[in-house]
Formats: structure tokens, sequence, C-alpha cells
């Protein structure tokens, strides 16, 4: 198995490890200085004294954008896994999926300065960062297509995973265009710390990522517990959120176009239309808005009760919201049997699904053998194994092998979308 054949995930948290050591030690630094300017009468940050006033943003900055994309890559790498094996095809482009990564990671060290266009910097300087940043955009876009290019021409399957992961899609499309609105220095010198900016960062990371997490969460809740969550809840689960922070968030865009500063308790009346839209107490149309948790409650069953009704079983038969029904769905006990991930029901290509749910532990006694064949690898992989008849190996195909007395595992990995699995574990012929 090649490096470039690891799985997404685990390239995602790699890169992102490679960020964390490098950004981390010079946050330290700034609040180190800032410590000394505090406590010692250093002059760091301090004009009076010789020190400059504008180094702290520099010096925070140069860590805090890293930062962001020390949250997003992990839920790049998890939702490349959800949109794949959902679409029971392999991801589109793994290797430029991986490039793009490590652009995304290493461009994202030259651009911190787009936060400070109001700070005083020069014009030539902010031409530069404002490349700079708009050159992000091409690996990121390279992943959005990508993402796109996997589920076209796939056999979908539309669960809870799969519906976090592409409404991370939408949602941090949504984020990333507005951030190229606000990499230009022209643009953002009027919106700078507007409620658009607030917009823009809550669409990519706390709808991004946080879909990115929750999508995450379902798909390997199974693998990590062996227990089923309830199809409905996860799925009112993801409508309750997506409407919601889109009604609340949006209208943002709004209030920052038209200069309605952030971290302000008050505004003007001619922000009040859009403020009720986003922030109004009780209103229906924003079901993220609670009084207590009573009403959040109150909303969760009437949400399960539609998603239950019209979303997952497709039933149009009118039913009544007894206390059975309550009972049945806000349990903690139900579970539902509505989907099992396993290698035998689905297409995956990572290795925790060749393991029983929850994996036992020492799963491995050795680390596995992994032979990776598929008709486009076939040419330069020279390990690669063939079927007796000249067809490649199954997906996930494994066995154990005695070398040296001692047992390892031998996984077979290939790309053939046309080989179903229930047809790779009652197979024998593995040599």
């Amino acid at each position: 198995m090649f490096n470039k054949d690891l799985p997404l995930f685990v390239w995602s948290v790699a890169i992102t490890a490679f960020l964390v050591i490098v950004a981390l030690p010079v946050l330290a630094a700034a609040i180190t200085l800032l410590l000394f300017d505090r406590n010692f009468n250093t002059s760091f940050y301090d004009p009076v004294g010789g020190g400059d006033v504008v180094l702290y943003q520099h010096l925070f900055w140069f860590f805090g954008h890293p930062e962001v994309y020390i949250l997003i890559l992990p839920g790049f790498g998890i939702v490349s896994h959800i949109i794949a094996t959902f679409s029971k095809k392999r991801v589109f482009g793994h290797v430029p999926m991986i490039a793009a990564m490590l652009m995304i990671g290493l461009i994202g060290f030259i651009v911190w300065a787009h936060h400070m266009y109001t700070s005083g910097i020069d014009t030539s300087t902010k031409a530069y960062f404002t490349a700079a940043t708009m050159v992000i955009a091409i690996p990121t876009g390279i992943k959005v297509f990508n993402w796109l290019a996997t589920m076209y021409g796939g056999s979908i399957w539309l669960y809870t995973p799969m519906y976090f992961a592409v409404g991370f899609v939408i949602l941090f499309t949504i984020g990333g265009i507005t951030g190229i609105v606000l990499a230009n220095a022209g643009i953002d010198t009027s919106i700078h710390d507007t409620y658009y900016v607030v917009a823009h960062f809550h669409y990519v990371l706390s709808m991004g990522a946080v879909f990115a997490i929750y999508g995450g969460f379902y798909y390997w809740w199974g693998k990590m517990t062996g227990l089923n969550y309830s199809e409905s809840l996860g799925q009112t689960h993801f409508w309750m959120t997506f409407v919601g922070v889109n009604l609340t968030f949006f209208p943002m865009h709004f209030l920052g176009s038209g200069g309605m500063p952030r971290r302000i308790p008050d505004y003007p009346d001619m922000y009040q239309f859009y403020n009720t839209l986003a922030t109004y107490v009780k209103c229906p149309r924003n079901p993220w808005i609670f009084i207590d948790s009573r009403d959040l409650i109150d909303r969760m069953i009437g949400l399960v009760y539609y998603v239950e009704k019209y979303g997952v079983y497709g039933k149009n038969k009118p039913k009544e919201i007894t206390a059975d029904f309550i009972e049945k769905w806000l349990s903690v006990k139900y579970v539902t049997n509505r989907y099992i991930i396993s290698a035998e029901s689905i297409k995956t290509t990572t290795l925790e699904w060749t393991l029983t749910s929850p994996p036992a532990l020492h799963t491995f006694l050795v680390p596995p053998k992994i032979f990776t064949t598929g008709k486009h690898y076939k040419e330069y992989r020279w390990n690669a194994r063939m079927h007796t008849r000249r067809k490649f190996l199954p997906l996930y195909l494994g066995k154990l092998e005695l070398t040296k007395d001692r047992f390892c595992t031998t996984i077979y990995i290939t790309y053939n979308p046309l080989i179903t699995n229930h047809k790779i574990f009652g197979s024998k012929e593995l040599n």
C-alpha cells in the first residue's frame, strides 16, 4: 500500500497535525511577549518604548488563519469518506484531493493579513494578500467539484450521514464564496467587522465543520458502539439544524452589506427586519431559536412526526401524536435497523468496515498487509494480485496467513464498482 492510497481522513489529520505544530508556537510567542509587556515593563507592542502595536495582530493572525484550516481539514476527510461510501463509489480524484489539502495547508500560512486590511498596512501588501487569498479558492474548488463528481453517476443512499455531508458541501461553498468577497481589500474595507463577516465564518465553521462532525458521528456511530441510531431522529436533527442555521445566519449577509457592525448590542431601526428574521424568539420560520427546553422538545416532537410521516417511510396516512408515539421516538433505548453499514452491504475502502461492530481490542495481532488492485493501477503496481480467472479481487477480501509462526491479516482492496460485496465472503479463490 502506497502513501497516496491512505484514506483521505488519515491524510487530513496528518496535515492538520503539521499545521498545529507550525502555528501554535507562534501564538505561544505572541502571548509570551504580551505577558512580558504587561508584567515586566517591556515594549514589544508599545510604540512608546519602540515597539509595534500591529505586531501582535500579525503574530496572532499568523496562528489564527491556519487555525481555521486546523478546524476544517478533518471535516474534509470525514465528508470525503461519507460521500464515497453513500455514493457507492471511490472518491473521484483521490490524489488531487490529497494535493488540494496539502495546498490549502501550505497557502494558509501566507494569507494571514487579509484579516488586517483596516490596520494600516500599505496598498502593495493588501494587493499581495488579496491575490494569495484568492488562490486558496483553487484547491478548495478542486475538493468541492471532486465531491460533486463522486456523487455524479453514483447509487446514492440518502441517509443521515449523507444528508449532513451534502449539507456541508452546500454551506461550505456558500461560506467560501463570501470568503472570496472578503478577500478583496477594497470590498473588505467597507464591510470589515460587520455582520457579513459573522455570516461568512459561521457558514464555513459553525455550519461547515460542525455538519462534518455530525455526519462523521452518524457514519461511525454504529461501528463504534454496535448500535444503530434512529433514522427519523437523525433526519429530524439534520432538517432542524439545516433550516435553522440558514434562517439565522443568511440574513446577516444583508445586515453586513447594509453596514451593521458586529459586537454592538443595539442597532438602528433600519436593521429591524433582518434582525427579527434572524433572532425573533418563537418565530415559526426559525426553529433554531427556543424559549426554553420545553419549547425545544415540543418542536422536536412535531418535526419527528413530520419526518416519519413524509420523509423516511413515505407514508401519507394521518397520524396522531400520542404518548406511545412520543415514547417510541424520544426513548434513548430505541434503535432501528434501518440500515447497517458493513463490508457485506456497502462499498467502502477503509479498513474499519472489515471489523466487527464495535471492533474488538487488539484487532490485528500484527499490522495488516494491504494489497491494492485495480484496472487503472495494474501497469505500475508491482504487488497487485490477480484473480485466477484474471478478474480483480473484490473489495476488502481478507484472510489469515501463517508466516514464520505468526498470523497476519492480508486485506485485498479493489476499486472495481462492478463487483458486489455479497459475493466476496463466500469466495475461496484468494490466490
